[in-house]
C-alpha cells in the first residue's frame, strides 16, 4: 500500500511485480478534493469525495458500479479524469485481487514516520542506527507482552469474537447444505458460506476475520470459530512476527576509518544551503495543521496574540 508517489508505483512493478497494490484512501480522497478550486465551496467538494468513499468502500462489484456511475454524474468532468489512471483494483475493496485485512490507509506508515521524527535530522548513519535502535526496543517489547497471553486469538481480537457472539442471539439462523446457512437478521437476509469463509454481507471477505453472521453461524453448528479465522489474528502468528532479534551493533571491534587511507570513503563534497536547515516535514495537500491556541482570547483558530484582533 503506497500513496501513488510517482517513483513509487515505478518502484513497486519492478521489485514486486506480481504483488497486489493498494493505494492509500485517504491520499486518494485529499487529491480529489484538491482538484476543485475553493470556488466550488466545501459542501460541494466534500459531497464528491463522500461518493467516491462509497463506491472505495463498496462490497460488492453491482453496488460498487452503481456508486461509481453516481460519482462520474455528479463530479462535472473532474471525476472523470480523476478516475483515468486509477485502476479500480488499486484502490476499491469489491475489485482488490487479494486479502486485505480491513486495511485502506498506510496509516502504519505514517505511524512509524511520526515515531522517529527526532532521528530525521540526523546524518544518515545516525538515523539508521535511531531506526535500529528503536526496531529492537521494540520487538522486545512486543515479545514480551505477548508471552502473557495465553488466549488463541490476540487480546483485542478476542474481544471483538466475543462481543459478535452476543451481537446477533436473537437472530434466526437456517441451514441449507452441510456449509451453507441463511442469517434472517432484522432488516436484512444473508447467506454465510463456512467452506469458502465468505459471506453475502462481503465483510468477512474484506477484514478476514468472521462478522457477526457467520460467528452466529458457527454457534448453530456447533462450529468451533478459531477453526474459521486467518493465522493473522492469532498469537502464534503475532508471536512468530517477532522472534527474530534485532542484535546490538557493538564498535568496539570497528577498524579507525583513518586505517583505511586513500580507499576510505569519504563525505560527498556539498555546499550548505543558505537559511537556517529545515526540520519540520512538508506536509501533504489536505493534511490538517494543528489549531493554534491565542494567549490573549483562549480561543483555538489560526492566530495568536499579536494578530489577535478579537474584543475584549
Amino acid at each position: 500500500m503506497t500513496d501513488r508517489g510517482a517513483g513509487l508505483l515505478d518502484g513497486v512493478k519492478e521489485v514486486f511485480p506480481n504483488a497486489p497494490h493498494s493505494y492509500c484512501i485517504k491520499h486518494l480522497k485529499d487529491n480529489l478534493n484538491g482538484r476543485y478550486p475553493s470556488s466550488y465551496g466545501s459542501t460541494f467538494k466534500e459531497h464528491i469525495v463522500r461518493l467516491f468513499t462509497q463506491a472505495a468502500y463498496a462490497r460488492t462489484l453491482d453496488i460498487f458500479n452503481e456508486k461509481l456511475e453516481e460519482f462520474r454524474k455528479q463530479s462535472r468532468g473532474q471525476g472523470q479524469s480523476f478516475l483515468a489512471n486509477l485502476p479500480p483494483e488499486n484502490y476499491a475493496i469489491a475489485c482488490f485481487p487479494a486479502k486485505r485485512y480491513g486495511e485502506m490507509s498506510n496509516s502504519l506508515a505514517e505511524s512509524f514516520n511520526n515515531m522517529v521524527k527526532d532521528e530525521r535530522c540526523m546524518p544518515l548513519p545516525q538515523l539508521l542506527e535511531g531506526i535500529r535502535v528503536r526496531v529492537m526496543e521494540i520487538f522486545c517489547e512486543r515479545k514480551v507482552q505477548s508471552s502473557t497471553w495465553r488466549s488463541v486469538l490476540c487480546p483485542k481480537l478476542e474481544k471483538k469474537l466475543s462481543k459478535r457472539i452476543e451481537t446477533g442471539r436473537n437472530w434466526r439462523v437456517s441451514q441449507s447444505t452441510n456449509d451453507i446457512f441463511e442469517v434472517c437478521t432484522e432488516d436484512s437476509n444473508v447467506m454465510v458460506n463456512l467452506v469458502e469463509r465468505e459471506c453475502s454481507c462481503a465483510w468477512w471477505q474484506f477484514r478476514c476475520f468472521p462478522c457477526s453472521h457467520a460467528v452466529q453461524v458457527m454457534q448453530k453448528a456447533n462450529r468451533i470459530p478459531y477453526r474459521y479465522i486467518e493465522d493473522y489474528w492469532k498469537t502464534s502468528f503475532y508471536r512468530s512476527a517477532h522472534d527474530l532479534p534485532i542484535f546490538p551493533v557493538p564498535d568496539l571491534d570497528k577498524p579507525n576509518p583513518s586505517s583505511f587511507g586513500d580507499s576510505a570513503l569519504q563525505p560527498p563534497k556539498t555546499r550548505k544551503p543558505p537559511g537556517r536547515p529545515r526540520t519540520r516535514r512538508i506536509k501533504s495537500f489536505g493534511e490538517e495543521s494543528r489549531p493554534v491556541k491565542c494567549t490573549r482570547c483562549d480561543q483555538l483558530g489560526h492566530h495568536n496574540c499579536r494578530s489577535c484582533n478579537v474584543a475584549i
